[in-house]
């Protein structure tokens, strides 16, 4: 099955995520709708505003995998260097 989360249902909005109730290929994490979707998503997204989660000073707001972390200029450029660097 498709690993996926949705939020929405036949009737609307859910009350919490689930997992698409589409059927993946053998082998794939996503059907073939979300797959699109999934590569068609920045890998970490960037944006303007929030604090600092280790030092409190003024940042970026980065985001991957749906998870949001406010850093600011120094703390984002270790960020950055560890995901150039894969790890």
């Amino acid at each position: 099955m498709c690993q996926y989360p949705v939020v929405y249902g036949t009737f609307g909005l859910l009350h919490r995520p689930r997992p698409c109730a589409r059927a993946a290929r053998k082998g794939e994490r996503y059907c073939g709708r979300h797959a699109q979707i999934a590569a068609k998503v920045p890998h970490v997204e960037v944006r303007d505003g929030g604090f600092c989660v280790w030092c409190g000073q003024p940042g970026r707001s980065y985001t991957a995998d749906r998870v949001t972390i406010p850093l600011c200029e120094k703390h984002g450029r270790a960020l950055a260097r560890a995901i150039r660097e894969g790890r």
